[in-house]
């Protein structure tokens, strides 16, 4: 029987524009030298071409490219051009629009670029 094996660990959301909610608490990883770190954020995403809702899972670095965006966009800070503060703890159901595009990260792997990320403060995907 013929069947579609994933070889890859990454899977990358499509390409194309989406309604995100922010799924719990983004789940902090230090990386294995012990010299950063990165988040594990999951996503309930709407694809505004297809209307499909989907699942899953995204991770950012510091330097990700969309993620200062982002961060503003559920509520953090701007400090400086290259810092935010934010709460955790606090983002949580928190939506924002954004279009998907990718890329490869300095490591070779892919990557999902976030761009023109706008916050949305509606309860519901319809509003």
């Amino acid at each position: 029987m013929r069947e579609n094996t994933v070889t890859s660990t990454i899977k990358l959301i499509p390409e194309g524009e989406y309604i995100f909610c922010v799924d719990g608490v983004p789940e902090k990883t230090i990386l294995k030298d012990g010299k950063g770190y990165f988040r594990v954020w999951k996503l309930k995403y709407l694809n505004l071409e297809r209307g499909a809702e989907e699942i899953g899972s995204v991770l950012f670095f510091g330097n990700s490219p969309g993620y200062h965006a982002i961060l503003l966009a559920v509520g953090g800070e701007e400090v400086s051009p290259s810092e935010v503060t934010w709460e955790d703890t606090e983002v949580h159901g928190k939506k924002f629009s954004a279009k998907i595009t990718h890329g490869t990260r300095k490591d070779g792997k892919p990557q999902e670029i976030f761009s023109d990320v706008k916050a949305i403060n509606a309860a519901n995907w319809n509003e």
